[in-house]
């Protein structure tokens, strides 16, 4: 894993110096409105997470846990977070893996989010070999609903009533990007 350098971003993979800011940053409960986590609560928790993420391995041992913090260079400000879960086991003979991304007040809707998912995909299908990435999200949540079709994603699936988020249920969207032969040249 490595720092992935956008146009705007340096994608910088997360360590735990990163800890403190991101635990004010997700304070935002705007953050968490489609999906389960709540905002931490703890710092020495949050701490511990990130400690625990930074071996980027899952605790079973059967998916690499991969992320990294979107900086801008020129103010060190952190923009976004990329979740990159690879499952170690090919699935239906693919190498496939999952991506989750935040991006944080004030820097949502300016095209931070498409940049670092883009950067970071881009990354997994040449470097890691990866042929498929699956983007899971509740149906009202729009934003990624944009996202997903930026970055060329096709929508494959729906799963009602997926998950409960504080007493809603939520119904999610399964949308996945394929590796193409011009992204492992």
């Amino acid at each position: 894993m490595r720092t992935i350098i956008t146009t705007r971003l340096e994608l910088q993979p997360l360590e735990i110096k990163h800890a403190d800011r991101l635990y004010e940053l997700f304070q935002n409960w705007e953050l968490h409105q489609f999906i389960w986590t709540e905002p931490p609560k703890d710092i020495l928790q949050f701490r511990k997470k990130i400690e625990f993420q930074e071996k980027l391995l899952s605790p079973d041992g059967t998916q690499d846990w991969l992320n990294w913090i979107g900086v801008d260079p020129r103010t060190q400000e952190i923009v976004s977070k990329i979740e990159i879960t690879v499952m170690r086991a090919v699935v239906g003979e693919q190498k496939i893996a999952y991506i989750a991304y935040y991006t944080f007040p004030p820097f949502q809707k300016q095209g931070f989010a498409h940049e670092s998912c883009a950067a970071v995909m881009e990354y997994m299908f040449r470097e890691r070999g990866i042929e498929k990435i699956i983007i899971e999200m509740d149906v009202l949540n729009t934003a990624s609903v944009k996202l997903a079709e930026s970055l060329g994603a096709k929508r494959v699936s729906f799963t009602p009533a997926a998950q409960v988020i504080r007493g809603r249920v939520s119904d999610e969207w399964v949308w996945e990007v394929k590796r193409s032969p011009s992204r492992v040249n």
